[in-house]
C-alpha cells in the first residue's frame, strides 16, 4: 500500500523540477543570447546542502570584454526567474530565483544608499534592465521551451546543444543598446 503523502510528494515533484529546468533554459539562454558561451546547464539534487529541494546551474565562461557584473551579467541573473515566471506564474523557487534577483540587485546598486540623491539614476537603469531581460525572454521563449524539455529529459546538457537549439529555433541574438547611466 502506497503512502498517500509519499503519492502527493511524487506528483508535485516533476512540476517543480519542469520550473526548475525553464529557470535554468533562462540563465542559459540569455547568455548565448548575448554571445556568453555557456559550458553546461543541468537540473540535479543538491546533495551537497542537505536537501531535497532541487538545484542546478547554468555554468558560463566569460571570456576577455565580458563582464559579468555589467549589464550583462545582471540580464543573465534575472532571466532566470523571469523564464521561470513566463511558463509557471504562481511558481517561485525561493532559494535561487530570489537570491538571483538579489545577487542581480545588489550588482547595480552596489555602495548607493536609498536616500541618495543618486538612486533614481540607479533605480532607472534596474528598471531598465528589468525590462530589457523581459524582451529577450519573450524573443527567444521558443528557445527557452525546447532547452527546457532537453534538459526535463537529460538532466543535464551541454553549452554546445543550447547554442545548437539557439541556432535551430532561430534564437535572436541581443546585443544591448545604451541604457541609463549614471
Amino acid at each position: 500500500m502506497i503512502n498517500a503523502t509519499k503519492l502527493q510528494r511524487a506528483e508535485k515533484r516533476p512540476q517543480f523540477r519542469k520550473s526548475n529546468a525553464y529557470h535554468e533554459a533562462g540563465h542559459a539562454v540569455a547568455a548565448v543570447a548575448q554571445s556568453i558561451r555557456v559550458q553546461s546547464v543541468s537540473v540535479h539534487p543538491d546533495k551537497s546542502r542537505g536537501t531535497l529541494d532541487w538545484y542546478s546551474g547554468a555554468r558560463t565562461t566569460i571570456r576577455q570584454g565580458e563582464n559579468l557584473y555589467g549589464d550583462e551579467g545582471v540580464i543573465v541573473l534575472l532571466a532566470g526567474a523571469a523564464a521561470q515566471k513566463k511558463h509557471a506564474p504562481s511558481s517561485m523557487r525561493r532559494f535561487s530565483a530570489v537570491g538571483d534577483y538579489e545577487k542581480a540587485e545588489s550588482l547595480v546598486f552596489y555602495g548607493v544608499k536609498a536616500e541618495a540623491a543618486r538612486h533614481a539614476l540607479f533605480q532607472k537603469r534596474w528598471d531598465w534592465l528589468l525590462a530589457e531581460t523581459g524582451k529577450l525572454i519573450e524573443a527567444n521563449w521558443p528557445v527557452i521551451d525546447a532547452v527546457a524539455s532537453r534538459l526535463l529529459a537529460a538532466g543535464e546538457i551541454s553549452g554546445s546543444e543550447v547554442t545548437k537549439i539557439f541556432r535551430e529555433f532561430r534564437g535572436v541574438r541581443k546585443r544591448l543598446p545604451l541604457g541609463p547611466r549614471y
